[in-house]
C-alpha cells in the first residue's frame, strides 16, 4: 500500500478525526449549495459553480494537510499544486453536470469530480516522499479513485434534480431528503483516502522526506490551513446562505412565472447567455424531449441547424418581431414554428423569453391551398392554371428540340343528363371514375387535367404525331364507352375529342386551347363519340355556331319561335283525330331554320329545357280550343323527360289552361329509358296517373322496344317513318312493320305510322290493320290558323277534300 495512506489513519487521535469529518461535512454541504445556486439560473450563476469547485477542493486538500502534519516527522503538507488539481478536477465534473440535465451527464459529472480525492492525495504524496514511494503495483491509488467517482457520481445523481418543474423538485421534504442523502455521499468521496487507509494494511513509508522550509511550528501551520479552509468554506456557505435569503422574492417571482407558463398553450423557453434557464410542458411536449433534458443546455441546440444563424441574429439583436423558424424534435424531425421573443430583467439578471407557437397545422393548410390553387379539388388533377403551366413547360422543351406537341381537349356525352337523372353525387363519382381512366389511358409524361364541368384536357409531349395523338384520342374514346358502374347502376355516356398540334396551329397554350376546343366543337358537331383535328375553316363555323346559338337564345327567352301542326288521321275513315306540335324557327337573319338543326343545338346547350315548358304551354293553350276529343301530341326530349319535376310541369299546365289530360299526348323515344329506365317508368306512371296519354315514338329503332311495351302500358306505338319509306321497295321493311301491327293488335295499344307519302304506302297499311296515318300525304305541317280552318272544314263537311290542304 501507498506508505501516506498510513499517515492517514491517526487512530488515537479522536479530536483530529472529528476536525477532518467537520471539514468534510462542511465542504459538502458548501459545495452542494453552491450547485444548487448554479443549477436555479439566477444571476452570476458561473460564479456559483466555481465557488463549488473551491468549497470541493479545500474541503479534500485541508484534511489531508492536518493529517499529514500529525504524522509527527516534521514534514510539509500537500503543496499547492494539489489544491489546484483537486479545484480542477472538481470544476470539470460540475461543468459537466450543468452542459445537460441528465442522469449520465450527472453520473459522469460527479465521477471526475470524485478523482479529486485520490489525485490530491496521489499529488501530495509524491511531493512529500517521492513518486518513487508510490507503489503503483499494489492498486491502492486505483481504488482510491474508484472509490471516490463512484461515490461522488451517486451523490450527485441522488442530490440534483434531473430538472425544474419535477415532482422531486416541487416536495420540499423529499428534495431535503435527497440533498442530505448527497451530501453524506460526496463527504466519504472526499474520504475515500482514509477509507481505503483504514481497511487496507499497514506499510512504512520509504523515500526521503522534504524539510519544511522556514522556522514556523507545525502547530502553527496545522493551525493556519485549517483556518484558512474554514475561512473559505465558510465564506462560500456564506455567500449562499446570504444569496438564498436577497433572492427568496426572485424565487417566488420565478416560480410563479413557471406556474403561469406551464398553462399557457404556446411553448415557452427561458434563456440567457445562450442557456435555457427554464422551458413550460408546451415545448417539452412539441419536442419530443423532458423539460430536464432541455433545462442547462444550449437554446440555439433547440433549433434546426439550417435556421440556428437567423436565431442567432435574432437573438443578438434583441428581435421583437414574429419570425419563422424550424426546432428540433427528439426523433430528428422538425416542428416548423413561429417565434417571438422579449428580453427583460428577472431577479436581476437579463433574460429572454421567447414564444414558441407550432405552425404545422396552418404550413399544411398552405401547403393544401397551394395544392387547391392548382388542382381540382373533385378528381385531383391539375387545373386550368396548372395545366396551362406545364403546357408552357412542353412548349419550351419543343420549341428547344424541334418536336411536334399535341394539345386533345375533352367533353363527355351526355353528363349533363347524368347529372340531371342520378344527381350531383352520381355525376361527380363519374368524373372521379372518369379521371381515372383518362390517367391510366395516357403517359406518365403526359399532363391530364379537368378545365372545369365536364371537359378536360390533355398535353402529349415527345412524341411521334399526328399518329401519337390520334393513338391516344382511340383510347380516351373507347375506355370512357365502356359503361359505368356507379351506386349499383350501370352508366354509358360517351366523350368527343378536338386536338390541336404545335407548331402548326399555334405556339401559346392559349392559342393551342383554343385550337383544340374548336375542334372539339366540331367532333360533337358531327356527331359525337369521335375526335377531329383541328382545321383553320373550323374557325369560321365555330364563329358562326356561335353567333347562331346567340341568335337561338335570344328567339327561345323572347318568343320569337312559333308551332306548326301536322294533322294524324283514322286510317280508315280520313278523320283527323289529332295534331302533332313541331317548333318552327323562321329568323330575320338565317330565314328558315329546319328544327334538325337548331333542336340539337338547343339539346347541347341546354336550351331545350325552356323551349320544351314554352312548346307544351303553347300547344296546350292552342288545343283547348279543338273540338273534342281531337288531341294534341308533344314530343319530349330526352334530357326535358328527365326533369324530376317533369309530372308535375304538366299538372300545373293542364289546370292553367284548362285542357283535359287525355286530349294530351306525350311523345318519347326508347332513348330517354335506356339508361335508368326504373326512373323513367317512374316518371311515366306518374304522368300516367294524370290522365296523358304515352306514345313511344321511332318505334323499332331500339333494340330494347319489345321489353319496354311488355313492362309499360303505352297508349301508342309510332313507326318509325325509315321502315314505313322502304315499304314498296324492301319485303323486310313489310315484315318489320307487320310485325309492329300485329304487336300492338296483341297488346291492345294504338299504331301509327308516320312518314306516309303515297297512295300505295295508304293502302297497304290499311290492308295490315294500321288504325292511324301522319305523313304529307294527308297534309303538310300547317299554322294555328289553317288547322282551326281544317277542323271546321272536317265539321262541315264529314269527308273534307284533304288533297287541297296544307300547300
Amino acid at each position: 500500500m501507498d506508505p501516506a495512506l498510513d499517515r492517514l489513519t491517526p487512530a488515537d487521535d479522536t479530536a483530529l478525526i472529528l476536525l477532518v469529518g467537520g471539514l468534510y461535512l462542511l465542504a459538502a454541504v458548501t459545495l452542494f449549495d453552491c450547485l444548487a445556486r448554479a443549477r436555479s439560473g439566477s444571476a452570476g450563476r458561473w460564479l456559483w459553480l466555481p465557488l463549488a469547485a473551491v468549497a470541493a477542493g479545500f474541503g479534500i486538500w485541508a484534511p489531508q494537510v492536518l493529517a499529514a502534519l500529525n504524522d509527527g516527522e516534521g514534514q510539509a503538507g500537500p503543496a499547492l499544486s494539489a489544491l489546484a488539481v483537486a479545484v480542477l478536477l472538481a470544476a470539470a465534473g460540475f461543468a459537466v453536470t450543468q452542459r445537460r440535465r441528465t442522469r449520465t451527464h450527472l453520473w459522469l459529472g460527479g465521477s471526475i469530480a470524485g478523482l479529486a480525492p485520490g489525485a490530491a492525495h496521489t499529488i501530495g504524496t509524491a511531493e512529500r516522499w517521492g513518486w518513487a514511494a508510490i507503489d503503483w503495483g499494489d492498486g491502492s491509488v486505483a481504488l482510491v479513485c474508484l472509490l471516490g467517482a463512484s461515490l461522488a457520481g451517486l451523490a450527485l445523481l441522488v442530490a440534483l434534480p434531473q430538472g425544474r418543474g419535477t415532482a422531486e423538485e416541487k416536495n420540499a421534504r423529499l428534495r431535503t431528503a435527497r440533498r442530505t442523502q448527497g451530501v453524506v455521499l460526496f463527504t466519504l468521496a472526499m474520504a475515500s483516502p482514509q477509507i481505503v487507509a483504514t481497511l487496507a494494511p499497514s506499510t512504512q513509508p520509504g523515500g526521503s522526506p522534504l524539510p519544511i522550509d522556514g522556522g514556523l511550528p507545525v502547530e502553527w501551520l496545522a493551525v493556519a490551513v485549517l483556518l484558512a479552509a474554514v475561512l473559505v468554506l465558510s465564506l462560500s456557505l456564506a455567500g449562499t446562505v446570504s444569496a438564498d435569503q436577497g433572492s427568496d422574492q426572485g424565487r417566488d417571482q420565478i416560480e410563479r412565472l413557471h406556474r403561469l407558463v406551464n398553462v399557457t398553450f404556446e411553448g415557452l423557453v427561458i434563456h440567457a447567455e445562450g442557456i435555457v434557464l427554464d422551458v413550460n410542458d408546451a415545448i417539452a411536449r412539441l419536442t419530443e424531449h423532458r423539460p430536464e433534458e432541455l433545462i442547462g443546455s444550449p437554446a440555439l441546440d433547440l433549433v434546426a441547424p439550417s435556421f440556428r444563424e437567423e436565431a442567432r441574429r435574432a437573438i443578438a439583436e434583441n428581435r421583437e418581431n414574429v419570425y419563422e423558424l424550424e426546432i428540433l424534435r427528439s426523433d430528428g424531425g422538425t416542428v416548423p414554428v413561429e417565434i417571438l421573443g422579449r428580453t427583460f430583467e428577472l431577479n436581476g439578471r437579463e433574460v429572454r423569453v421567447a414564444a414558441i407557437r407550432d405552425i404545422s397545422e396552418r404550413r399544411e393548410a398552405e401547403v393544401r391551398l397551394h395544392y387547391l390553387a392548382h388542382h381540382d379539388g373533385l378528381t385531383g388533377l391539375p387545373n386550368r392554371s396548372l395545366y396551362r403551366d406545364r403546357l408552357e413547360q412542353d412548349l419550351a422543351r419543343a420549341r428547344r428540340s424541334g418536336e411536334s406537341l399535341a394539345v386533345l381537349s375533352l367533353g363527355l356525352d351526355r353528363f349533363r343528363e347524368v347529372n340531371d337523372l342520378y344527381g350531383h353525387e352520381t355525376g361527380d363519382r363519374l368524373l372521379r371514375e372518369t379521371a381515372r381512366r383518362l390517367t391510366a389511358a395516357s403517359r406518365e409524361t403526359d399532363t391530364v387535367a379537368r378545365i372545369g364541368g365536364d371537359e378536360f384536357a390533355i398535353a402529349q409531349p415527345g412524341a411521334q404525331q399526328p399518329n401519337a395523338a390520334g393513338k391516344l384520342a382511340d383510347r380516351l374514346l373507347r375506355s370512357l364507352a365502356e359503361p359505368y358502374a356507379i351506386g349499383g347502376q350501370q352508366i354509358t355516356i360517351g366523350a368527343s375529342v378536338g386536338i390541336a398540334f404545335h407548331p402548326q396551329d399555334g405556339d401559346s397554350p392559349d392559342s393551342l386551347m383554343l385550337q383544340s376546343e374548336k375542334a372539339l366543337t366540331r367532333a360533337k358537331a358531327d356527331g359525337r363519340g369521335r375526335y377531329r383535328l383541328f382545321e383553320p375553316e373550323m374557325d369560321a363555323k365555330l364563329r358562326e355556331r356561335r353567333r347562331f346559338e346567340v341568335d337561338l337564345r335570344e328567339a327561345v327567352e323572347s318568343g320569337a319561335l312559333s308551332l306548326d301542326y301536322q294533322q294524324q288521321v283514322d286510317a280508315g275513315s280520313s278523320a283527323i283525330v289529332g295534331f302533332e306540335a313541331l317548333a318552327r324557327w323562321r329568323s330575320q337573319k338565317h330565314g328558315e331554320v329546319s328544327p334538325g338543326v337548331f333542336i340539337p343545338l338547343a339539346e347541347e346547350t341546354g336550351l331545350i329545357l325552356p323551349l320544351g315548358e314554352w312548346v307544351l304551354r303553347q300547344v296546350c293553350r292552342d288545343a283547348v280550343g279543338w273540338p273534342d276529343p281531337i288531341r294534341a301530341g308533344v314530343n319530349l326530349s330526352p334530357l326535358q323527360f328527365k326533369r324530376s319535376d317533369l309530372p308535375k310541369l304538366v299538372a300545373e299546365v293542364l289546370e292553367e289552361t284548362g285542357l283535359d289530360p287525355h286530349r294530351l299526348e306525350l311523345e318519347i323515344t326508347e332513348g330517354v329509358l335506356i339508361d335508368d329506365d326504373e326512373r323513367a317508368f317512374g316518371t311515366l306512371r306518374q304522368l300516367k296517373e294524370l290522365g296523358v296519354r304515352i306514345a313511344m315514338d321511332d318505334f323499332g329503332t331500339g333494340y330494347s322496344s319489345l321489353s319496354y311495351l311488355q313492362r309499360f302500358p303505352f297508349d301508342k306505338i309510332k313507326i318509325d317513318q325509315s321502315f314505313i319509306r322502304d315499304l314498296e321497295k324492301r319485303p323486310d321493311a313489310m315484315a318489320i312493320v307487320r310485325a309492329v301491327i300485329g304487336l300492338g293488335r296483341s297488346l291492345d295499344v294504338s299504331v301509327i305510322a308516320e312518314g306516309v307519302e303515297t297512295e300505295t304506302e295508304v293502302e297497304l297499311l290499311r290492308r295490315e290493320g294500321c288504325q292511324e296515318l301522319q305523313g304529307y300525304y294527308f297534309g303538310r305541317p300547317v299554322s294555328l290558323d289553317k288547322v282551326h280552318d281544317l277542323l271546321r272544314a272536317e265539321a262541315a263537311d264529314k269527308a273534307p277534300k284533304l288533297s287541297l290542304v296544307g300547300s
